[in-house]
């Protein structure tokens, strides 16, 4: 796996994404709101509190997601869908539900919620 994220620059994989002073958050279309903190960990308004793992490239990235406790491969191309580590399998995101936050595991054709 890739070298982890260091604080320093955090910021790189998210440049581009607009940033709202007032409520402290970055946007990006298709992922939602979230916000960064200097230790690595974003806080994302569905999925909760995220690792990010830089790879080679700034398009695509290894996330260590609490809620789900396990590694999920994101791309900013085949966003929602993500691939699961320890389920072995493409899970499409639903972008609409939050608490808990629902996802179809095309391996087991059943939605799983975390």
């Amino acid at each position: 796996m890739a070298a982890m994220l260091y604080a320093s620059n955090i910021n790189q994989f998210w440049f581009g994404a607009p940033y709202n002073a007032n409520t402290g958050e970055y946007s990006l279309p298709g992922f939602g709101s979230f916000q960064l903190y200097p230790n690595g960990w974003i806080n994302h308004d569905q999925l909760g509190w995220i690792w990010v793992s830089l790879p080679a490239t700034l398009t695509d990235a290894w996330f260590w997601v609490s809620k789900m406790n396990t590694w999920v491969w994101f791309d900013l191309v085949n966003f929602p869908a993500i691939w699961s580590e320890s389920d072995n399998s493409w899970l499409l995101y639903s972008e609409w539900t939050t608490n808990p936050s629902y996802f179809w595991n095309y391996n087991t054709q059943k939605w799983e919620t975390y």
